[in-house]
């Protein structure tokens, strides 16, 4: 059976055990939107000194991992960067498996699957953000305390992330296998020119392009 996310392809239509077939209540498309709007209609409270959305976790340039993650809002300083991201997760599983539903995909396998993608995309992500690797600037360097840097900003972090999955797809197909329902499906060769053209450029500007760009 065809898999899909919200940010896949829903199945287009579904046949139940007595071979009668049934589509989705609402299309992945409706579904982006009314979550997009929601997450903005939240945001909006902040006109009214509200912060509803602080508590997200958010992830700074490091040399100190006990610096690297924070909360969006000081408000929710005392959340700790680690409770951050363990909110945000628990955030997204609960509003994606909700989607997930509406979109008839199975709740369990889903679940399980979209835990492995963040955690192992979260890690990219800090990872990526590591002063060695995103420190830009001259101040930057002065500021880490280090000599040299890779100077990829902390986009290279997707660098990392398409590399990590091309380990996986290749080392690891059976995991890989199983956490495709929290993933849009592409080709191996799609990531594969996708990696290649991300090392060859030769500015974080050009990363950021090709994040525009179908594969």
């Amino acid at each position: 059976m065809t898999t899909a996310t919200w940010t896949g392809r829903a199945p287009k239509e579904l046949k139940r055990a007595d071979n009668v077939e049934t589509a989705p209540r609402i299309s992945e498309d409706w579904l982006s939107l009314i979550i997009g709007l929601s997450i903005f209609v939240l945001s909006l409270a902040a006109i009214v000194n509200v912060d509803l959305l602080g508590w997200v976790v958010t992830t700074a340039v490091w040399v100190d991992f006990s610096k690297a993650l924070g909360t969006v809002s000081k408000s929710y300083a005392s959340l700790g960067g680690f409770g951050a991201l363990v909110a945000t997760y628990v955030a997204l599983l609960a509003v994606l498996s909700a989607a997930a539903v509406a979109l008839k995909i199975d709740i369990k396998k889903f679940a399980l699957s979209f835990t492995a993608v963040f955690w192992i995309a979260y890690a990219s992500w800090i990872v990526g953000n590591f002063a060695t690797f995103a420190a830009v600037t001259p101040a930057d360097l002065q500021k880490f305390g280090i000599s040299w840097s890779l100077r990829l900003t902390n986009e290279g972090a997707y660098i990392l992330a398409l590399l990590v999955g091309l380990v996986i797809a290749n080392v690891f197909p059976r995991f890989a296998d199983a956490i495709k329902d929290a993933v849009r499906r592409c080709t191996l060769d799609d990531c594969r020119g996708l990696a290649r053209r991300a090392l060859a450029a030769e500015s974080a500007v050009e990363v950021r392009k090709l994040l525009e760009t179908p594969p």
